[in-house]
């Protein structure tokens, strides 16, 4: 393993041992695993499972707001958002965005 921690990438096998300051959105944003995960705070996250109910309501609030949207917005779902390097939390429920918002801040995993 290399002595400079903070420059490796995130692997299915290191994943569970962060360096001493927390993983990046760099080091972990080809990161691989079985499961569902977010970036918190420096560390690699599972993400809970969702149950029919849940996910029933969270489609039609989708629908809803698709149905609803108009300029200058745009509904957005299950898109992770990178906070700062640290923190790249997935959004769950959708959220409308304005059209003109810096994408580049949008991370799809």
């Amino acid at each position: 393993m290399s002595t400079d921690r903070r420059l490796e990438k995130a692997t299915p096998e290191t994943w569970m041992f962060p360096p001493a300051d927390g993983w990046t959105h760099e080091q972990v944003k080809e990161l691989d695993l079985p499961f569902d995960w977010e970036l918190v705070d420096g560390v690699i996250v599972a993400r809970g499972q969702t149950v029919p109910w849940h996910n029933r309501v969270r489609d039609r609030l989708l629908r809803s707001l698709e149905d609803a949207q108009c300029e200058p917005y745009e509904v957005l779902a299950g898109q992770s958002v990178r906070l700062n390097e640290r923190n790249t939390p997935k959004l769950e429920t959708p959220h409308p965005f304005p059209n003109s918002i810096d994408l580049a801040g949008l991370v799809r995993r």
